[in-house]
């Protein structure tokens, strides 16, 4: 159970003109609930953009968002529930994307020591890309399309030894 306040950001520049960077926070509301938002940013710039000949034309950028916002709340002493409402943005060479959808969670405190979660991920979550802008300066008219996100589950168990949770 969240505590107090949580802020926690990073952002690492990798090579190959790539970063990423993410800022959250979360905090404690009312009835043993949460709160929390998050950003994501990943990208990378300065990609070789060429014709259909292999001739550098410029250069391109390719960057996703990810913004979400989660709710928590222990719904019995040893059993919580929670959902992310996830928005995804995607810029690829001025080409955008974008799309909403949910994660949802249980976490189940079984004893002092042990810990079963399920998750479902991408639930709804989709992008449409609409290309025509960018194929127009090739002379093509460009197409659109759907990316669905599969839908993962996963399920996963934990168990505290009394070493590691500071018991004798």
């Amino acid at each position: 159970m969240l505590k107090g306040h949580l802020v926690a950001a990073s952002y690492r520049k990798m090579t190959f003109d790539r970063r990423m960077g993410f800022i959250a926070y979360a905090q404690p509301i009312k009835n043993q609930a949460g709160i929390g938002l998050n950003w994501v940013n990943v990208a990378v710039d300065e990609v070789d953009e060429r014709d259909f000949n292999g001739q550098v034309t410029g250069s391109i950028s390719n960057y996703q968002n990810l913004i979400a916002l989660t709710f928590s709340k222990q719904v019995k002493p040893n059993f919580s529930l929670g959902v992310n409402i996830k928005y995804l943005q995607h810029n690829l060479a001025n080409i955008q994307s974008s799309g909403v959808g949910f994660d949802l969670g249980a976490l189940l405190l079984w004893q002092s020591n042990l810990r079963f979660g399920l998750v479902v991920e991408n639930v709804g979550l989709s992008n449409s890309w609409l290309s025509g802008n960018y194929w127009k300066k090739f002379g093509f008219s460009g197409s659109s399309n759907i990316d669905k996100f599969p839908v993962n589950i996963k399920l996963g168990t934990a168990v505290l030894s009394r070493w590691l949770s500071g018991q004798n």
